[in-house]
């Protein structure tokens, strides 16, 4: 069912190089099938504002440019389709100029499609210096800034509901969210807010510049840079602080002295301001306290960037991604694939199942699901689903589905939402994540994303159990056992230095070996690691060796065997340890404690 992403997927197939080439060959003017010239592209419920006049770029200015002298943050203005939330991620985006250069054919290219131009919707009256970004021509059927800054730039983008977090009554608070801010906007995030009221199309939507702090005598500010797409242009939208239809938007003064509960920030006069450096020249930008920030927005949307160039200074990230599918089909057959969150415990495996490994002790790990666009089918009463996933950890050396529920590693927010995605600090050890909708039997399109700091080896799981295929001379598997390597006690180092030991573990069983990690410096080390054998000769014992790790040559410790027939209900054994070869009879120092679970049912775990 999915794809491991290292080909690129144009959207609707539509690649722009190509359709260049059409237009040329064939002489004829480009009219995209996916956003043709019909109010229908803009709105989906309501009527335009006004009438709407479709045009090609020519026929707007004599000689088009999409800009002149350069993209800037600038350059973006809002128009009556109402679609700030794509005009404050352009705003964005425009400020990141090797980021705008990766979305936007610009340049020389700009001027050399005119055989291939499209339509552009041109509502009320038109910028006519050539600057074609005066137009606001994108679709308002319906969108938010996370999804936006998404769809630009590749990168995952998380939503914070600013009234919800109680960072207007706790300081604490405060500061955790600045520093978090400012942390990720050193790292290149793209950050947008909103202040939100009962219309959508009522909202303000800025971008956030930047972060700093200031010191007034003894007092430390925190400030936040904004950026208003508006500026200090009229504008006849429903949004204005009259509340009527037609008013005046909020103005770089206005915002500026949106009342402070501030004292020491109403103290800095207007020439102490200009001679820290906080004035701006250009139009639209203004800033705020961070106190005053989070009083009046009511929305934070954080796009990160996600650095996966082997070639850069900064940090980098492994990405993996598969292109699937919730489906229903036939129970217990692969295209039976949806099974609904982890609150339906009976159907929740059904679900897609990908692993993935941790490399490092502890190693951060991004995890980010997205679901097709609904919006185009909205007509036909297709809605977006409540989409999540859930993280186990799983034995460590996995390679089937998983058929019952492991321990919880992380489980992300379930929400009617494009993308969702989950940062998380996670042990080493191999992991499964399971994306998911709410319900169970509900159908739909996804890509999921896992970016890992190393390669994670991150794949589907098809296969519910080892297959041998009838020609094999391989014996089939007829039973399955789980066997955890809890811990060790009394262990003595074999070695002329003396000290405590640096103990592991490897676990034998029918030609597979399982290693553990090293606890250090202890004579009583914990591992806690699960490793899955399916074993065609359960009458042979699984062997556990305890080894001491040194920088020459390890160490053997002692040999345990353990024979593990069906049962189950999971025991918890201890195990003497023993010599090998020559001295399997002699009793060694210390004693281990496994946890074993067996079962003739291949898929009971």
């Amino acid at each position: 069912m999915g794809c491991c992403g290292g080909g690129r997927k144009w959207h609707h197939n539509q690649r722009y190089s190509t359709l260049r080439k059409q237009c040329i060959k064939s002489g004829e003017k480009f009219s995209d099938p996916k956003f043709p010239p019909h109010d229908s592209s803009l709105y989906f419920s309501k009527p335009p504002p006004g009438v709407v006049v479709w045009k090609r770029p020519h026929e707007i200015v004599d000689t088009p440019r999409l800009f002149i002298e350069g993209a800037s943050s600038s350059d973006v203005t809002q128009g009556q389709l109402g679609n700030c939330w794509f005009v404050a991620a352009c705003a964005t985006l425009a400020g990141v100029r090797e980021l705008w250069h990766k979305v936007s054919h610009t340049g020389r290219r700009q001027g050399a499609v005119a055989k291939g131009e499209p339509h552009w919707p041109a509502s009320g009256s038109c910028g006519t210096n050539g600057n074609l970004n005066d137009i606001s021509c994108i679709t308002n059927k319906g969108g938010n800034l996370s999804d936006a800054l998404v769809d630009l730039t590749g990168g995952v983008s998380a939503h914070l509901d600013l009234t919800l977090g109680g960072y207007t009554e706790d300081l604490e608070k405060r500061k955790t969210l600045f520093k978090m801010m400012r942390t990720e906007m050193d790292e290149r995030a793209l950050m947008c807010c909103a202040i939100s009221c009962d219309e959508p199309l009522h909202h303000l939507q800025v971008s956030v510049m930047s972060l700093f702090t200031i010191f007034k005598g003894r007092q430390k500010l925190r400030m936040v840079r904004l950026k208003n797409p508006w500026g200090e242009k009229e504008w006849n939208g429903a949004f204005s602080d009259g509340g009527s239809s037609h008013g005046f938007m909020f103005s770089v003064s206005q915002l500026t002295r949106l009342c402070s509960r501030s004292p020491e920030w109403a103290k800095v006069s207007n020439a102490e301001r200009e001679s820290l450096g906080l004035v701006f020249e250009d139009d639209g930008e203004f800033w705020m306290t961070f106190e005053d920030f989070l009083e009046h927005f009511t929305d934070l949307s954080i796009c990160f960037l996600i650095n996966t160039s082997v070639l850069s200074l900064s940090k980098t990230w492994n990405e993996s991604s598969f292109h699937s599918a919730w489906t229903i089909g036939v129970k217990g057959h692969h295209s039976d694939r949806s099974g609904g969150c982890l609150n339906h415990k009976e159907s929740f495996l059904r679900n897609p199942q990908y692993k993935f490994d941790v490399r490092d002790d502890k190693e951060d790990v991004i995890v980010q699901l997205l679901q097709k666009d609904m919006r185009e089918r909205r007509s036909e009463g297709v809605q977006q689903l409540v989409i999540g996933f859930h993280i186990m950890k799983v034995e460590v050396n996995r390679e089937y589905r998983v058929h019952r529920i492991h321990a919880s590693a992380a489980t992300s927010d379930y929400i009617k939402t494009r993308s969702i995605f989950l940062r998380e600090q996670l042990p080493k050890g191999r992991y499964v994540v399971v994306p998911t909708t709410f319900k169970p039997n509900e159908t739909g399109d996804f890509l999921l994303r896992i970016f890992t700091s190393r390669h994670c080896d991150a794949t589907e799981l098809l296969q519910s159990q080892p297959v041998i295929p009838w020609y094999s001379c391989v014996r089939r598997p007829v039973i399955v056992t789980a066997v955890t390597v809890k811990s060790a006690s009394h262990l003595v180092a074999q070695t002329a230095f003396g000290g405590e030991p640096d103990a592991y573990c490897i676990i034998k069983c029918e030609g597979e070996t399982v290693r553990t990690p090293a606890d250090r410096g202890t004579s009583n080390p914990k591992w806690d690691t699960t490793a899955i054998f399916y074993r065609a000769r359960p009458q042979v014992p699984i062997v556990i060796e305890v080894w001491n790790k040194s920088l020459l040559m390890d160490g053997f410790m002692g040999r345990a065997e353990l024979l593990a027939p069906v049962n189950t209900n999971s025991v918890q054994v201890e195990l003497p340890l023993y010599g090998r070869r020559s001295e399997k009879a002699v009793l060694k120092e210390g004693v281990v404690l496994v946890q074993v679970y067996s079962d003739d049912d291949l898929q009971s775990i």
